[in-house]
């Protein structure tokens, strides 16, 4: 294991016959695949050491540029013998941040970059220490079974982004009410993000599988290609669909909320229309007429108030069949 600064470099082996996994001794082996794991965050001290060792393995300036010039978009490049691929990952589906990983094939070795939370090549790494073994012994082959792991990881993390959203339609119908609305408005935007990197997964897998480089042939290994991009592209219709769910899940909220809405402006029309009649017959019996009939009778104050309670209970009855409480 070598280190620069912060920067750390593993480096792993497998055979170049079997395609075995040999660990970080070559077991004597002279034409083992070797695999160089670069974990760093990206300074410009980390880059520019990056580049050294790089240099060190003949790649060449073009490469060296597509590997220490940071920046934060998906791209494939084909230059000399060496295949370079960038896409983005996030540590969780709803992560608020990707980072990106890179990808160098070269002829008998690969040299993966990243973060040091980029669990991509750990879980590669981990199912080849398990016995896994590549379709062929070559660097390519090493390069699609990375691929193939990364496709595991965003179905994981696809699935992980559905039970959250099954979870929030449960809610919605078993207590619409708890149910706030700025929570759907932060489902919706990680769901939303995941499927921008899935698509930029997507867009690099598409690219890689018309390109040749010059040392590197992925003839032999296009129905492998092919399963790994139709499940890369199965994962980008699920979360689409998933994102179209979560709209119309929002949607069902908002009509659960103006039905609420209506249901109270409902309630202040029929108490407005209750006491309307009651403040007419007040307001009557509330003028400063001298002569006025009633005044001077002795039940005419119950009969006032028999009048307000006959009109209160007519109205309610009214209101109630016609369905208004409900």
């Amino acid at each position: 294991m070598l280190a620069f600064l912060s920067m750390e470099i593993k480096q792993y082996y497998l055979s170049g016959r079997s395609g075995c996994w040999l660990g970080q001794h070559d077991n004597g082996e002279e034409d083992s695949l070797v695999w160089y794991d670069i974990r760093l965050s990206e300074t410009e001290d980390e880059l520019s050491r990056l580049g050294i060792f790089l240099q060190d393995l003949g790649v060449d300036r073009e490469t060296l540029n597509f590997c220490t010039v940071p920046v934060h978009f998906p791209g494939v490049e084909v230059s000399g013998g060496g295949v370079f691929l960038r896409f983005p990952l996030r540590p969780q589906w709803n992560s608020e941040d990707a980072f990106y990983v890179m990808i160098l094939c070269l002829k008998g070795q690969l040299v993966s970059i990243g973060p040091e939370k980029a669990l991509l090549f750990d879980r590669a790494r981990q199912r080849l220490e398990g016995g896994s073994l590549l379709s062929e012994a070559s660097s390519q082959a090493l390069l699609l079974f990375i691929l193939d792991v990364c496709t595991d990881i965003s179905m994981l993390q696809y699935m992980a982004a559905r039970s959250a959203v099954e979870a929030l339609t449960d809610r919605l119908d078993d207590e619409p009410d708890n149910l706030r609305q700025d929570e759907l408005i932060a489902t919706r935007r990680r769901v939303s993000r995941l499927y921008s990197q899935f698509e930029d997964m997507h867009y690099c897998m598409g690219l890689l599988q018309g390109m040749q480089a010059q040392n590197l042939q992925f003839s032999l290994l296009k129905t492998e290609l092919r399963d790994i991009l139709d499940s890369q592209n199965h994962v980008v219709r699920s979360q689409d669909q998933l994102e179209t769910r979560l709209r119309d899940l929002h949607n069902d909220c908002l009509l659960h909320a103006q039905r609420k809405t209506d249901y109270r402006l409902r309630v202040l029309t029929v108490l407005t229309s209750l006491c309307m009649p009651l403040s007419v017959i007040a307001g009557i019996y509330g003028m400063n007429f001298h002569f006025m009939p009633e005044l001077e009778w002795k039940y005419g104050y119950f009969f006032a108030l028999g009048i307000m309670a006959f009109i209160t209970a007519s109205l309610l009855v009214f209101f109630f069949r016609r369905g208004w409480f409900k």
